[in-house]
């Protein structure tokens, strides 16, 4: 059920429409009851057609608001003088409001009638919210994104005839394009159905209230040349009580809409045949134990209640029921046809394609080289989406747990082709005891792939230096041959290194990435003031796993000495502009698990002499950071330190990651003291005026970081299991002490 107080005004009855429109279909029953799982949980769930495009329910809403207002970290928050003040002065602002408008909208929700508004939509928000949309939406945003794709293509192939007198017209090849779409998806294309519904517990009041809407409503209408009784019922059966608002095709204005499209007839026609005896359906009101609002073509589902099989039937959902016992307090589910139409990328990369040709089309190329050239672009492009993940199914729930929150989420599409989940994660044990965040995953190295990416690479320079050539005057063109010439002996270089060296050192496939600041110091850069106290300083480093340190070694120096070689290249071709530079040798160290080898940075960039580029190797682990005593830790191999259920990394994974949230938070605090200290250096004569400040502003921003850090913590891993890839996850909650 949805209300609007009493204001006689056809903006408010246009704004009803609106948001009618905005929130979906009636496709929903929530009485029958059936032997189940999930479905005790989620009631919207016993009556849910199984023709889901979409079903997302959040549960428990009202008492999850309670146990919030009810923990320490809330109380807290309430006690920060700032909230405080905001508080008292939206009190204030409400206590004597500054218009005409709030006054009245203030006398109005003071009133008994406003008093039942409130206290039922602050009952629809406590219990159960569920958003439903059935097949027909994955239709309707099929050809949405059909047509939306046309519409680049045919604006990019435009681009090829630019100043051609005989260019074909734009407007007409988009009319007949989407002739020829509406044509194809005419038997499928209908309204969507959607609804919004709210779990209650005093229908009395909502019936009660759904008759005071029909009367406003009627009111607002009276005015206006709209045939309000053959539009706007009150349909009641058993345990359905709505008011629909019908709007057929034939009230849409025809003639005028025949006039904009004088020139499209076919089209036109094309329209009128397919909106023929088709109508919009809106609803409000009340189903068994829900508040409803939607759109749909009928509400003929709500007078046959079960009919037809369920979605809690479903395979998917029957995977859910494994978590049936726990406290859930969110479903989600997608079908795989919806996340076909709007999770693949396949057509994103066809349109870059064809903008990609589109724009080749400026560039003045000969016509064979023309052709050569889109044939490659739409074969790179075939290429890619065979690496894309293959969209299917999903179902996922989240639930309550004495750390704070768990969840699963199933998906039964295919992950890329290059991602391997058939090994464990053995790089965990190199990702730092008590790091802040860090993800790992595991690839694919082959050489296969690396010869079908070396391929491109050069079908996509040799069409390069066709337009280079006729691009460049004769002298750079000249000069870059000759630059060529020699570079190509390089690369063959480089090639080696790549086939003979590093595919095969990093076939482990094992790749992290870590956020560390376990590092500190008072003084990280000598252009900057000392602090008072020591400073953290947030790190990421690289970490990849390795088959064989000796060929990721040998390729590794292969590719300096070819860094080198190139320098002095540059160096010869333009000796004013650039400079001799000799890449310096490595400081190598060696430590109890392998070899640092690292580079120190000139004295001249003033900075901690603890920063220095490094890579630590090992015959199992390659490290990168900048800080070589981060490189030492990670490559000695320190298993983080994270329990929990997520925390699965005994078992084969394909992705896994760890996020602290609350540690990430505690670096603010002194990076916040240390820009207290220099402005108070920098600004002395203000010092009393900016203490005081400080003494105001301070002690609230660290009770709120306190309050945040409450959120201690995410971790989540991804795996096999049976025939979808699951993704397990836990957010840990600690409450502050008292």
């Amino acid at each position: 059920m949805f209300f609007l107080p009493t204001v006689r005004s056809r903006f408010l009855s246009l704004t009803l429409a609106a948001t009618l429109f905005a929130t979906g279909g009636i496709v929903f029953t929530g009485s029958m009851v059936r032997a189940g799982e999930m479905d005790d949980h989620a009631e919207s769930l016993k009556g849910m057609p199984a023709d889901a495009s979409f079903y997302v329910a959040w549960l428990k809403n009202g008492e999850l608001i309670e146990r919030m207002q009810e923990s320490n970290a809330w109380r807290k928050l309430m006690t920060i003088p700032a909230v405080q003040m905001g508080l008292m002065q939206v009190q204030s602002y409400w206590q004597f409001p500054p218009t005409e408008q709030l006054v009245a909208a203030k006398e109005w929700i003071e009133g008994p009638e406003g008093q039942e508004v409130l206290e039922l939509l602050a009952e629809m928000g406590s219990e159960e919210i569920f958003f439903y949309g059935d097949h027909s939406v994955t239709d309707l945003l099929e050809v949405f994104l059909e047509v939306n794709s046309e519409v680049s293509r045919l604006q990019f192939s435009a681009l090829r005839h630019l100043g051609d007198p005989d260019a074909p017209n734009l407007e007409e090849a988009l009319n007949e394009k989407m002739a020829q779409i509406f044509e194809k998806h005419q038997g499928k294309l209908k309204i969507p159905s959607l609804v919004i519904g709210f779990r209650i517990d005093d229908t009395d009041r909502a019936s009660e209230l759904l008759s005071l809407l029909e009367e406003q409503i009627r009111q607002l209408a009276a005015s206006t040349p709209l045939p309000v009784d053959d539009v706007l019922r009150r349909v009641k059966s058993d345990d359905v009580d709505l008011l629909t608002l019908t709007l057929a095709a034939n009230l849409l204005p025809w003639d005028d809409i025949e006039l904009e499209m004088e020139d499209q007839p076919g089209l036109y026609d094309l329209l009128r045949e397919m909106a023929d005896g088709k109508q919009a359906v809106l609803a409000v009101g009340m189903v068994d134990d829900f508040v409803v609002i939607s759109i749909g073509d009928s509400v003929k589902r709500l007078q046959n209640l079960g009919d037809g099989p369920l979605l809690s039937d479903t395979p998917e959902f029957q995977r859910l029921d494994r978590h049936a016992d726990e406290e859930v307090v969110s479903l989600l589910y997608a079908s795989h046809d919806f996340l076909q139409v709007v999770g693949s990328q396949e057509r994103s990369f066809r349109d870059i394609a064809v903008m990609l040709k589109g724009l080749l089309s400026m560039a003045s190329l000969d016509q064979l080289r023309q052709e050569q050239m889109e044939k490659d672009i739409d074969e790179f492009a075939t290429d890619l989406i065979e690496y894309l993940p293959e969209p299917g199914a999903i179902a996922a729930v989240s639930f309550v747990t004495d750390r704070g929150y768990e969840s699963f989420g199933y998906n039964w599409g295919e992950i890329a082709p290059n991602y391997d989940g058939t090994q464990k994660l053995t790089l965990v044990d190199n990702l730092g005891e008590d790091s802040i965040g860090w993800f790992v995953a595991r690839g694919k190295q082959s050489v296969e792939g690396y010869d079908k990416g070396v391929s491109w690479l050069r079908r996509g320079f040799a069409h390069f230096e066709a337009i280079a050539e006729i691009s460049m005057d004769h002298d750079d063109w000249k000069q870059y041959l000759e630059f060529r010439e020699k570079a190509i002996p390089l690369l063959a270089r480089l090639d080696e290194a790549n086939r003979e060296g590093l595919i095969p050192g990093f076939a482990d496939g094992q790749g992290a990435i870590v956020f560390e600041a376990s590092a500190t110091a008072e003084n990280w850069c000598d252009f900057i003031p000392t602090a008072n106290q020591e400073l953290p300083l947030p790190t990421l480093a690289i970490v990849q796993g390795v088959s064989d340190a000796a060929l990721v070694k040998e390729g590794t120096g292969t590719y300096l000495a070819v860094a080198q070689k190139v320098l002095d290249m540059a160096h010869e071709a333009e000796p004013d502009e650039v400079p001799v530079f000799t890449i310096p040798a490595t400081k190598e160290s060696q430590v109890s698990s392998g070899t640092i080898y690292s580079y120190d940075l000139p004295s001249e960039l003033g900075v901690n002499e603890r920063i220095a580029p490094n890579a630590g190797l090992s015959d199992s682990v390659l490290v990168l950071s900048l800080l070589p005593e981060l490189t030492e830790t990670l490559l000695a191999g320190s298993r983080p330190k994270v329990d929990g259920p997520a925390a699965e990394f005994d078992r084969p994974l394909v992705a896994a990651g760890h996020f602290k949230f609350a540690k990430f938070l505690d670096l603010f605090s002194p990076w916040i003291n240390y820009e207290i200290q220099v402005t108070m250096e920098q600004q002395a004569e203000e010092a009393v005026a900016i203490v005081g400040m400080v003494g105001f502003v301070k002690p609230q921003v660290d009770q709120l970081l306190d309050v945040l850090k409450v959120i201690d913590s995410g971790t989540w891993t991804r795996y096999r299991e049976e025939d979808a890839w699951v993704t397990h996850g836990e957010l840990r909650i600690i409450d502050l002490q008292e």
